[in-house]
């Protein structure tokens, strides 16, 4: 991009407790090629208590500004007081998780592309692993269009977002991002993704267990999900894909580790006994998730249907379309 063209940006980051990543992160965007007087860092804390704030005030300048809530309100409703609280002049809304680190040429190389493509809505950066950084320089001079990308590192049109609304409030954590892009689809706009901009974040290979409230989110928003987008026909078919999965996809007994051990003749008892708790822990968590989420669904269905009526007189859908985004997110269920 020729120095003129350096359209406005600002980079929101919603923080929660984040100290321990928190400067590195800002340290890495330091070092960002693109013009500092073209870009603003907003920091939305969560009401964090474990010295966030202090490490952000210490970093404080020119190009920071904060904004504090007074208690935690999850990614994407932050994210909205942040986009409402974005300087008139910006055209680039950037989304960056607090446990990332970005390569110099990461912002440049997200409005590059925004820029060449005007039907753009949103364009998601290629994620590496955190303690990758400066290990790897550059990326492929490749981009894709995608059904949806993730919100931890992404650059939404200000003008796009507009016009669909911002971020759909009942989501706390998880799927707030498949929503978001999917509206943007609905109205128009190509969702990218650039092999070319790079981020490093230190959760890309976090696990969900039954035990970890997240996947208890993660389930509950996807149901929402559902009902808000799909047909009545797509719903029930992956209400049943869904049962299916849950009972199969996180097993209570990793029968491969069975049988390395029974192969090997294990004979400490002490050892097997620990063995046994441990599946019976797992059971334990097991029966306590699928209670939590089946006694939810008479609070999510009501959100969800309100939902679904509101989207669909605000527009106009394509349900067949629609319905193929679902059963591609539902393939994607089975290969993570």
């Amino acid at each position: 991009m020729k120095e003129k063209m350096f359209p406005f940006v600002d980079i929101l980051i919603v923080t929660y407790n984040g100290k321990k990543y928190l400067s590195g992160c800002l340290a890495s965007l330091q070092e960002l090629t693109y013009p500092k007087d073209r870009y603003i860092i907003t920091i939305i804390d969560n009401a964090s208590s474990d010295g966030t704030l202090s490490v952000v005030e210490q970093n404080t300048n020119n190009f920071i500004k904060i904004i504090k809530n007074n208690k935690n309100l999850g990614f994407g409703k932050a994210n909205t007081i942040g986009i409402k609280a974005a300087p008139a002049e910006t055209k680039y809304i950037v989304l960056l998780n607090q446990d990332s680190l970005v390569a110099p040429e990461w912002l440049t190389e997200l409005v590059d592309t925004m820029e060449k493509n005007p039907k753009a809505g949103a364009c998601g950066a290629t994620q590496k692993d955190y303690n990758q950084y400066k290990k790897i320089t550059t990326g492929e001079k490749r981009i894709k269009e995608c059904i949806w990308m993730g919100c931890g590192s992404i650059i939404l049109r200000k003008e796009a977002l507009d016009q669909i609304g911002y971020f759909d409030p009942y989501y706390f954590m998880y799927v707030e991002d498949i929503d978001i892009t999917w509206r943007l689809k609905i109205v128009g706009w190509d969702i990218l993704h650039t092999f070319n901009a790079l981020w490093f974040h230190e959760g890309r290979d976090r696990k969900l267990t039954y035990a970890n409230k997240r996947l208890y989110w993660a389930w509950k928003n996807r149901i929402y999900l559902l009902i808000k987008f799909g047909s009545w026909r797509q719903i029930r078919e992956s209400c049943f894909f869904y049962y299916a999965l849950l009972t199969k996809k996180y097993p209570v007994i990793d029968k491969k580790q069975d049988r390395k051990e029974e192969d090997k003749g294990r004979k400490d008892s002490h050892d097997k006994k620990n063995h046994v708790k441990e599946k019976e822990s797992t059971i334990l968590w097991k029966l306590i998730f699928l209670c939590k989420l089946f006694f939810s669904l008479p609070f999510v269905i009501p959100y969800a249907l309100a939902a679904r009526r509101k989207l669909r007189i605000q527009f106009s859908l394509d349900s067949q379309e629609v319905d193929s985004w679902i059963r591609y997110v539902d393939r994607v269920l089975i290969e993570d």
